[in-house]
């Protein structure tokens, strides 16, 4: 296989410089390690990476958080997530006992006619 023939597939990697793609509202510092950004009211909110960071690690960004209020089709209840797999696990529970019950009766069934025989 000759060199030409080879393609090369590849991303640029953003880095402190400034090449990582924000919107309008936010900026970095010049040395990169600062994100800062406008509200539209003119204040100016600034975060450091070590600030990023710690959010990170925060109770409050768990998913979901606790306390969250249920709005439907937005949120996820936990209530109402365990009791639609209690719903689930019994809807199982019942087809395994009527497959179990149709081959009871099966064998039953297959029993009494080779004891015919």
């Amino acid at each position: 296989m000759s060199q030409n023939k080879i393609q090369k597939l590849g991303i640029k990697i953003p880095t402190k410089g400034g090449d990582l793609l924000l919107p309008d509202y936010l900026s970095f510092s010049e040395g990169g390690t600062t994100i800062f950004g406008t509200t539209p009211g003119g204040t100016q909110v600034t975060y450091s990476r070590e600030q990023l960071l710690s959010f990170s690690k925060s109770p409050l960004s768990r998913s979901p958080p606790t306390g969250m209020s249920f709005i439907k089709g937005i949120t996820n209840n936990v209530e109402e997530n365990e009791k639609e797999q209690k719903e689930e696990e019994e809807e199982k529970n019942e087809l395994i006992l009527t497959i179990e019950e149709e081959k009871n009766t099966n064998e039953v069934q297959e029993t009494t006619f080779f004891l015919m025989d």
